[in-house]
């Protein structure tokens, strides 16, 4: 049974907002790595970029204090304003910069802006309603079983997942008519790339350890809750599943990640606890990682 707790609609509004406003200064971080590591020194660049930075920034300034009835209009206006005026410069920069290559610098960051600020957005996002870590997410329900039982998922979630894919890949060159170019993940792109022993680790505890808790954290423990509490609870279940798949933007892993996420909230009911579905999804991950780097470099 999951832990009861009510939370605030405007605290998940400003969650939400806050987690778009930094994926996109994330993305804007990237191209501004990629644009100054070509060696280039454009003036207008920085401009627009520090101009995008800082529209961005005042629009998280504005969404972060607390909606009112009597504020409502003002501070979103505000927000979206800025919102869109970062927007705008960003694509500019974006189109001055180039389409960005994929490395292990830009995967960091992408890192710290979707997962990593998820983490700590969601810590603002507990203070702000005055709640505890454990009475929210259950994690003092049977803490070590649910451990355990989580990493006996995640373990034997592994070799179905990978069978998921490759039917997926199977099923789609045998669709006629359909032009359809298996594109590798960028995780692993990003992994053969990585050639210090410092962007190995960076990646390894990044998918092991922040994806897994800041995605459990956001879908399981924040958003699923609140939807069954608007009183949809197929939306919570099969929506939000679509979503989590969707969001790691690849066709053959998308069956594998929508049946990995309805497991997960499965575990999640079962157990009451959201440390199940955070270490089954690390499991699942470190297993994945571990096997993807001996495939690579054979060790």
């Amino acid at each position: 049974m999951l832990p009861e707790q009510n939370w605030r609609a405007d605290a998940i509004v400003r969650l939400l907002i806050s987690i778009f406003i930094c994926i996109y200064a994330g993305s804007l971080a990237s191209s501004a790595v990629h644009y100054f590591q070509g060696g280039k020194t454009d003036v207008l660049f920085a401009w627009v970029a520090g101009a995008g930075f800082i529209s961005l920034a005042a629009a998280m300034f504005f969404i972060r204090s607390r909606l009112t009835l009597e504020n409502l209009f003002r501070k979103m206006g505000a927000t979206l304003g800025f919102f869109y005026l970062g927007l705008m410069l960003g694509m500019w920069a974006h189109k001055i910069a180039g389409s960005p290559r994929v490395s292990v610098i830009s995967m960091i960051i992408s890192a710290l802006a979707f997962q990593g600020a998820v983490v700590a957005l969601v810590v603002i996002f507990l203070r702000e309603q005055g709640l505890r870590w454990r009475d929210s997410f259950g994690w003092a329900a049977r803490p070590l079983r649910a451990v355990l039982i989580g990493i006996g998922v995640g373990l034997v979630f592994l070799p179905i997942g990978w069978t998921c894919q490759m039917l997926t890949a199977e099923i789609i060159e045998r669709l006629p008519g359909l032009q359809f170019k298996a594109s590798e993940q960028v995780s692993v792109q990003t992994l053969r790339m990585a050639s210090s022993l410092l962007h190995k680790t960076v990646l390894a505890i990044t998918t092991i350890l922040l994806a897994p808790a800041a995605e459990e954290l956001l879908f399981r423990g924040v958003l699923y809750k609140w939807i069954q509490q608007l009183g949809y609870p197929n939306l919570a279940v099969w929506g939000l599943s679509i979503v989590f798949a969707a969001i790691h933007v690849n066709a053959l892993t998308f069956p594998a990640l929508f049946l990995l996420s309805l497991i997960l909230t499965i575990l999640y009911e079962r157990t009451g606890n959201l440390l199940a579905p955070i270490t089954a999804h690390a499991s699942f991950n470190a297993a994945n990682f571990s096997l993807l780097y001996w495939f690579q470099h054979g060790i």
